[in-house]
Protein backbone atom coordinates (compact mmCIF):
# COMPACT_ATOMS: atom_id res chain seq x y z
CA UNK A 1 0.00 0.00 0.00
CA UNK A 2 1.09 3.55 -0.69
CA UNK A 3 2.25 5.47 2.37
CA UNK A 4 0.04 8.11 4.01
CA UNK A 5 0.80 11.41 5.73
CA UNK A 6 -1.93 12.83 7.96
CA UNK A 7 -1.98 16.63 8.29
CA UNK A 8 -3.62 18.61 11.10
CA UNK A 9 -3.69 22.34 11.84
CA UNK A 10 -4.22 23.33 15.47
CA UNK A 11 -4.85 26.25 17.79
CA UNK A 12 -5.71 25.61 21.46
CA UNK A 13 -7.13 22.12 20.92
CA UNK A 14 -5.93 20.43 24.11
CA UNK A 15 -9.42 19.03 24.81
CA UNK A 16 -9.65 17.15 21.50
CA UNK A 17 -6.26 16.67 19.90
CA UNK A 18 -5.27 13.46 21.70
CA UNK A 19 -8.38 11.57 20.56
CA UNK A 20 -7.70 12.70 17.02
CA UNK A 21 -4.06 11.62 17.14
CA UNK A 22 -4.90 8.28 18.76
CA UNK A 23 -7.13 7.51 15.78
CA UNK A 24 -4.20 8.22 13.44
CA UNK A 25 -1.74 5.70 14.89
CA UNK A 26 -2.06 3.63 11.69
CA UNK A 27 -0.71 6.24 9.24
CA UNK A 28 2.95 6.48 8.27
CA UNK A 29 3.47 10.12 9.23
CA UNK A 30 1.61 12.84 11.13
CA UNK A 31 2.38 16.49 10.32
CA UNK A 32 0.95 19.08 12.71
CA UNK A 33 1.03 22.84 12.07
CA UNK A 34 0.20 24.71 15.26
CA UNK A 35 -0.74 28.40 15.38
CA UNK A 36 1.22 29.07 18.61
CA UNK A 37 -1.34 27.56 20.97
CA UNK A 38 -1.42 29.01 24.48
CA UNK A 39 -2.65 25.75 26.04
CA UNK A 40 -1.11 22.25 26.09
CA UNK A 41 -1.80 21.46 22.43
CA UNK A 42 1.84 21.68 21.31
CA UNK A 43 3.21 19.50 24.13
CA UNK A 44 0.47 16.90 23.65
CA UNK A 45 1.24 16.67 19.93
CA UNK A 46 4.93 16.11 20.67
CA UNK A 47 4.11 12.76 22.28
CA UNK A 48 2.58 11.52 19.01
CA UNK A 49 4.79 13.03 16.28
CA UNK A 50 8.12 14.76 15.74
CA UNK A 51 6.80 16.41 12.56
CA UNK A 52 5.48 19.40 14.48
CA UNK A 53 5.70 22.98 13.23
CA UNK A 54 4.53 26.36 14.48
CA UNK A 55 3.34 29.05 12.13
CA UNK A 56 1.53 32.36 12.66
CA UNK A 57 -2.03 31.93 11.39
CA UNK A 58 -2.99 34.05 8.39
CA UNK A 59 -5.76 31.96 6.83
CA UNK A 60 -6.83 28.33 6.63
CA UNK A 61 -5.71 27.84 3.04
CA UNK A 62 -2.12 28.88 3.68
CA UNK A 63 -1.93 26.98 6.95
CA UNK A 64 -3.00 23.70 5.36
CA UNK A 65 -0.83 24.16 2.27
CA UNK A 66 2.13 24.76 4.58
CA UNK A 67 1.38 21.36 6.10
CA UNK A 68 1.26 19.74 2.64
CA UNK A 69 4.65 21.27 1.85
CA UNK A 70 6.14 19.40 4.82
CA UNK A 71 4.81 15.89 4.20
CA UNK A 72 7.03 13.20 2.71
CA UNK A 73 4.56 10.45 1.78
CA UNK A 74 2.65 9.92 -1.46
CA UNK A 75 -0.88 10.35 -0.06
CA UNK A 76 -2.21 13.10 2.22
CA UNK A 77 -5.08 12.62 4.66
CA UNK A 78 -6.37 15.95 5.97
CA UNK A 79 -7.94 15.76 9.42
CA UNK A 80 -9.12 18.41 11.88
CA UNK A 81 -8.40 18.25 15.60
CA UNK A 82 -12.06 17.54 16.36
CA UNK A 83 -12.34 14.60 13.96
CA UNK A 84 -11.86 10.84 14.29
CA UNK A 85 -11.02 8.17 11.72
CA UNK A 86 -12.51 4.90 12.95
CA UNK A 87 -11.35 1.37 12.13
CA UNK A 88 -13.87 0.81 9.33
CA UNK A 89 -12.62 3.86 7.42
CA UNK A 90 -9.02 2.95 8.16
CA UNK A 91 -9.51 -0.45 6.54
CA UNK A 92 -11.29 1.03 3.54
CA UNK A 93 -8.54 3.61 2.97
CA UNK A 94 -5.87 0.91 3.08
CA UNK A 95 -7.82 -1.28 0.67
CA UNK A 96 -8.43 1.54 -1.83
CA UNK A 97 -4.85 2.81 -1.75
CA UNK A 98 -3.58 -0.70 -2.36
CA UNK A 99 -5.18 -0.30 -5.78
CA UNK A 100 -6.28 3.32 -6.34
CA UNK A 101 -6.57 2.90 -10.11
CA UNK A 102 -6.61 6.30 -11.84
CA UNK A 103 -7.93 8.17 -8.80
CA UNK A 104 -5.83 11.01 -7.42
CA UNK A 105 -8.23 11.88 -4.61
CA UNK A 106 -11.15 10.50 -2.63
CA UNK A 107 -14.29 12.03 -1.19
CA UNK A 108 -15.17 10.81 2.30
CA UNK A 109 -18.60 11.13 3.98
CA UNK A 110 -18.66 13.15 7.20
CA UNK A 111 -20.95 12.47 10.14
CA UNK A 112 -21.25 15.51 12.39
CA UNK A 113 -22.12 16.05 16.03
CA UNK A 114 -22.98 19.38 17.66
CA UNK A 115 -23.24 19.70 21.45
CA UNK A 116 -22.69 15.90 21.42
CA UNK A 117 -25.88 15.37 19.39
CA UNK A 118 -25.90 13.91 15.85
CA UNK A 119 -26.74 16.26 12.98
CA UNK A 120 -28.05 14.20 10.07
CA UNK A 121 -30.02 16.76 8.07
CA UNK A 122 -29.44 20.46 8.85
CA UNK A 123 -25.82 20.38 7.67
CA UNK A 124 -26.75 18.44 4.55
CA UNK A 125 -24.97 15.43 3.07
CA UNK A 126 -21.32 16.24 3.52
CA UNK A 127 -18.81 14.61 1.19
CA UNK A 128 -15.36 15.99 1.89
CA UNK A 129 -12.27 15.62 -0.29
CA UNK A 130 -9.81 14.68 2.43
CA UNK A 131 -7.55 12.04 0.84
CA UNK A 132 -5.38 12.92 -2.15
CA UNK A 133 -1.99 12.50 -3.76
CA UNK A 134 0.50 15.02 -2.41
CA UNK A 135 1.60 16.11 -5.87
CA UNK A 136 -1.97 16.57 -7.11
CA UNK A 137 -3.79 18.51 -4.39
CA UNK A 138 -3.76 22.03 -2.90
CA UNK A 139 -6.18 23.87 -0.67
CA UNK A 140 -8.01 26.86 -2.11
CA UNK A 141 -9.97 29.69 -0.41
CA UNK A 142 -8.87 31.37 2.85
CA UNK A 143 -12.05 30.21 4.67
CA UNK A 144 -14.17 27.08 4.21
CA UNK A 145 -11.13 25.89 2.32
CA UNK A 146 -11.41 22.90 0.02
CA UNK A 147 -8.91 20.69 -1.74
CA UNK A 148 -8.56 21.12 -5.48
CA UNK A 149 -7.18 17.96 -7.04
CA UNK A 150 -5.71 17.82 -10.52
CA UNK A 151 -7.03 14.40 -11.47
CA UNK A 152 -9.86 11.93 -11.03
CA UNK A 153 -11.85 11.75 -7.81
CA UNK A 154 -13.23 8.58 -6.24
CA UNK A 155 -15.58 8.16 -3.29
CA UNK A 156 -15.28 6.11 -0.10
CA UNK A 157 -18.27 4.60 1.72
CA UNK A 158 -17.31 4.73 5.39
CA UNK A 159 -17.52 8.12 7.17
CA UNK A 160 -15.18 10.04 9.41
CA UNK A 161 -16.65 11.63 12.53
CA UNK A 162 -16.66 15.35 13.23
CA UNK A 163 -17.31 16.40 16.83
CA UNK A 164 -18.04 20.11 16.65
CA UNK A 165 -18.37 22.38 19.68
CA UNK A 166 -19.44 20.93 23.03
CA UNK A 167 -21.56 23.93 23.97
CA UNK A 168 -23.16 27.08 22.61
CA UNK A 169 -20.46 29.44 23.88
CA UNK A 170 -17.71 27.48 22.15
CA UNK A 171 -19.66 27.30 18.87
CA UNK A 172 -20.31 31.05 18.86
CA UNK A 173 -16.67 31.82 19.66
CA UNK A 174 -15.42 29.57 16.84
CA UNK A 175 -17.80 31.06 14.30
CA UNK A 176 -16.92 34.58 15.33
CA UNK A 177 -13.54 33.99 13.68
CA UNK A 178 -15.13 32.43 10.61
CA UNK A 179 -17.57 35.32 10.10
CA UNK A 180 -14.73 37.84 10.41
CA UNK A 181 -12.69 36.03 7.75
CA UNK A 182 -15.74 35.62 5.51
CA UNK A 183 -16.59 39.33 5.73
CA UNK A 184 -13.01 40.28 4.87
CA UNK A 185 -13.01 37.88 1.91
CA UNK A 186 -16.20 39.47 0.56
CA UNK A 187 -14.93 43.01 1.18
CA UNK A 188 -11.63 42.33 -0.57
CA UNK A 189 -13.61 40.93 -3.52
CA UNK A 190 -15.49 44.23 -3.82
CA UNK A 191 -18.75 43.37 -2.07
CA UNK A 192 -20.30 46.07 0.12
CA UNK A 193 -23.04 46.13 2.74
CA UNK A 194 -26.55 45.77 1.34
CA UNK A 195 -29.47 46.21 3.73
CA UNK A 196 -31.84 44.02 1.73
CA UNK A 197 -29.32 41.17 1.66
CA UNK A 198 -28.62 41.61 5.36
CA UNK A 199 -32.32 41.13 6.12
CA UNK A 200 -33.32 38.48 3.61
CA UNK A 201 -30.21 36.30 3.43
CA UNK A 202 -30.40 35.02 7.04
CA UNK A 203 -34.07 34.16 6.53
CA UNK A 204 -33.19 32.24 3.37
CA UNK A 205 -30.41 30.39 5.23
CA UNK A 206 -32.78 29.34 8.02
CA UNK A 207 -35.47 28.11 5.62
CA UNK A 208 -32.92 26.23 3.52
CA UNK A 209 -31.43 24.46 6.53
CA UNK A 210 -34.62 23.79 8.43
CA UNK A 211 -37.11 23.14 5.60
CA UNK A 212 -35.25 22.24 2.38
CA UNK A 213 -32.61 20.09 4.09
CA UNK A 214 -35.23 18.83 6.58
CA UNK A 215 -33.36 20.10 9.62
CA UNK A 216 -36.61 19.68 11.54
CA UNK A 217 -35.94 15.92 11.47
CA UNK A 218 -32.92 16.53 13.73
CA UNK A 219 -35.32 17.62 16.47
CA UNK A 220 -34.59 20.63 18.68
CA UNK A 221 -30.90 20.67 17.73
CA UNK A 222 -32.01 21.10 14.12
CA UNK A 223 -33.85 24.34 14.79
CA UNK A 224 -31.00 25.57 17.01
CA UNK A 225 -28.37 24.92 14.34
CA UNK A 226 -30.50 26.38 11.55
CA UNK A 227 -31.07 29.53 13.61
CA UNK A 228 -27.38 29.83 14.53
CA UNK A 229 -26.26 29.52 10.91
CA UNK A 230 -28.76 32.21 9.96
CA UNK A 231 -27.43 34.49 12.71
CA UNK A 232 -23.84 33.89 11.62
CA UNK A 233 -24.83 34.89 8.10
CA UNK A 234 -26.22 38.13 9.53
CA UNK A 235 -22.93 38.70 11.36
CA UNK A 236 -21.05 38.45 8.05
CA UNK A 237 -23.21 41.27 6.63
CA UNK A 238 -22.80 43.38 9.76
CA UNK A 239 -19.04 42.91 9.75
CA UNK A 240 -19.04 43.84 6.07
CA UNK A 241 -20.76 47.08 7.11
CA UNK A 242 -18.13 47.60 9.82
CA UNK A 243 -15.27 47.17 7.36
CA UNK A 244 -16.91 49.71 5.08
CA UNK A 245 -17.22 52.22 7.93
CA UNK A 246 -13.60 51.73 8.95
CA UNK A 247 -12.48 52.24 5.36
CA UNK A 248 -14.44 55.48 5.16
CA UNK A 249 -12.81 56.75 8.35
CA UNK A 250 -9.34 56.08 6.93
CA UNK A 251 -10.07 57.89 3.69
CA UNK A 252 -11.82 60.92 5.27
CA UNK A 253 -9.57 61.48 8.27
CA UNK A 254 -8.51 65.18 8.30
CA UNK A 255 -4.88 66.01 7.56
Amino acid sequence: MSEISAIIITKNEEKRIEKCLQHLSWVDEIVVVDSYSSDKTYSLCKTYTDRLYQRVFDDFQEQRNFAIDHVTKEWVLSVDADEWIDEALQREIKERLANPGQCDGFLIPMESYLFNQPIRYAWGRNLMLRLFRREKGRFVSPIHEKVKVDGRIGELKNPFYHFNSDNLEEFIQKNNQYTTLEAKKKYDAGERFNLTKAILSPIRIFLFRYITLKGYRDGSIGVVLSALLAVFNLFVHLKLWQLEQEDKKETTYPC
